[in-house]
């Protein structure tokens, strides 16, 4: 179901009803915490957007959540103004309907809304603080005399009554519970704000887990919209500090669909759209009910009269400067949000956005700090990678593959992780569009003496910056996380060398991620013939989530 809600988050954007959470990145639990090593560098995970929520001055008796707000949030919305949202979806509407259509979604994103410079209007924080750490509202800590026995006693205290252990814990114990407790070993920020403040923040996180667990060095995983923020922290404070670097569906060369959105290049295809939901790797009883009736719509000609309707909707909104309007007053003033736009649509992004003549005075903050970001770091993002490379002699690139963007956008067939393309996050792999392969007769690009081609046709990572160090993950979406991918991680940071996709049966470059059977396993020849059998399991799983509804539904 979680598919459909993408779809329709992103398709309220643009109608403005909504703020921008199809790049989410709240990773899914595990039954099971990785087991950290605590005689290696800890490693520090760098999250993405949704990672943690947005709150209006935090730690008072008025503070709300901002971000991400509720469906009853919507909904208030819109019976506030049914009657403009009634003739906006009738096609014919007047100025004064789109107009409150318009400016009711702003209202909606109000709570996140930023000043034309760049910073955030209110007092917003996310809600998160690594143990002892405080906000600009709070006291101050002492700049000097860093008393680390003063700060294990009070993080004894914390855990004893987090952990409501009866006993005092020793350091070493103490340590151990540090690095398996999410708050220590993942830094979250404000993903609204400029790259450069969020990279500041991590260089404080990573000054404090060196002094608290007496490691000269950290690893550093970037994570979705978290690759940004680490490539910004490499170019302003440097790599002595970093033990290795990971790359995880980084979005550090930019989003497709967030270039589209930003260029106006909205519509949605009815085709493009069935196969979506028909390859959805949600596993819900509702969402195999919705896939089913999508295609059997789509098969007898509604989903296209649906959508060519729509599509006319989207058309006058573009046409008529709604979209755009919606833009320039809620994500397009937030930084953070211009990182993940790649350079092949950054300065038509800009020129479809600022478009007024005063906007080049009124936005010159703003754009003075995406162009910084855009221009030092993105253009830079193989540089930055390579000297990370040659400086720490450690890292890994991890890219997912094999599902579809966002039917939104004129390129929705690009191969994606269902949110960023794989060329991007891999840097520079060939992959086959959504549906098709390589071609039988394909030759690997570059002759490097290993093979990087997928079994399943797909992927040639001969053309990746670093084919050796760059993993690929067929079927797992972008938010969703597993066992499998932290293991990857600490395999890659706890080796004493740079590892390869070669030495390790484990990890082999190519797998295969099955949400119906909850497992990963490489690649095989056979790739392609799994689709019957996914099939097949599709509707076992199925049939006996219908006979748990009517168990359910019968039971007293």
């Amino acid at each position: 179901m979680k598919k459909l809600i993408s779809v329709l988050l992103a398709a309220a954007l643009l109608l403005g009803v909504c703020a921008p959470v199809a790049f989410a990145s709240k990773t899914a639990k595990t039954e099971e915490e990785p087991k950290y090593d605590t005689t290696k560098p800890p490693v520090l995970l760098i999250d993405g957007i949704n990672a943690v929520d947005l709150v209006l001055d935090i730690g008072t008796k008025d503070q709300k959540t901002v971000f991400p707000f509720t469906a009853d949030d919507v909904l208030s919305l819109i019976s506030e103004n049914l009657g403009a949202v009634w003739d906006t979806l009738d096609g014919d509407f007047t100025q004064e309907s789109e107009d409150a259509v318009i400016d009711a979604a702003i209202r909606l994103l109000e709570g996140v809304a930023m000043n034309d410079d760049g910073t955030s209007k209110y007092n917003v924080d996310p809600d998160y603080l690594y143990p002892l750490q405080t906000r600009e509202t709070e006291e101050e800590p002492e700049k000097e005399g860093f008393d680390l026995s003063k700060k294990m006693e009070e993080l004894r205290k914390w855990f004893r009554s987090l952990f409501e252990e009866e006993e005092e814990l020793t350091e070493e114990e103490m340590m151990e519970k540090l690095l398996q407790t999410d708050s220590t070993y993942k830094y979250r920020y404000d993903w609204r704000l400029d790259t450069y403040e969020n990279a500041a923040g991590l260089h404080d996180y990573i000054e404090y887990m060196k002094e608290l667990t007496g490691f000269d060095t950290v690893s550093l995983v970037g994570f979705s919209m978290g690759a940004t923020v680490l490539n910004t922290y490499l170019s302003v404070y440097g790599y002595e500090d970093i033990d290795t670097v990971v790359w995880y569906c980084g979005a550090h060369n930019g989003v497709e669909m967030v270039g589209q959105l930003f260029t106006g290049n909205i519509s949605v295809d009815p085709n493009t759209l069935t196969d979506y939901f028909r390859n959805t790797e949600e596993d819900s009883f509702a969402s195999n009910i919705l896939a089913v009736v999508m295609r059997q719509l789509n098969a007898l000609g509604f989903t296209g009269n649906i959508l060519e309707y729509t599509n006319k909707i989207i058309d006058k909104l573009l046409s008529d400067g709604a979209i755009r309007r919606l833009l320039r007053e809620t994500v397009a003033k937030m930084p953070g949000i211009w990182s993940l736009i790649g350079d092949d649509y950054y300065e038509d992004a800009k020129a479809y956005v600022f478009n007024e003549p005063e906007d080049a005075e009124t936005y010159a903050e703003l754009i003075e700090k995406i162009d910084a970001y855009h221009y030092n770091v993105q253009k830079h993002s193989a540089e930055i990678m390579e000297t990370a490379r040659q400086a720490t002699g450690k890292i890994g690139v991890i890219a997912k593959y094999g599902q579809r963007l966002i039917p939104i956008i004129n390129s929705s067939t690009i191969q994606s992780d269902g949110t960023i393309d794989v060329k991007g996050t891999s840097c520079g792999a060939t992959a086959a569009d959504i549906g098709q392969t390589l071609g039988e007769n394909y030759v690997q690009a570059v002759d490097d003496g290993h093979n990087h081609l997928s079994p399943d046709g797909v992927i040639d990572a001969s053309t990746a910056l670093y084919p050796d160090q760059t993993w690929f993950i067929k079927n797992l979406e972008h938010p969703r996380g597993s066992d499998y991918v932290d293991d990857l991680i600490l395999y890659i940071c706890y080796a004493d060398h740079q590892v390869t996709v070669f030495e390790n049966a484990e990890f082999p470059q190519f797998v295969t991620y099955s949400l119906v059977e909850n497992t990963v396993s490489p690649q095989t020849e056979n790739e392609k013939e799994s689709a019957l059998r996914l099939l097949f399991l599709r509707f076992k799983k199925f049939f006996r989530q219908f006979l748990q509804k009517l168990k359910q539904f019968f039971t007293i």
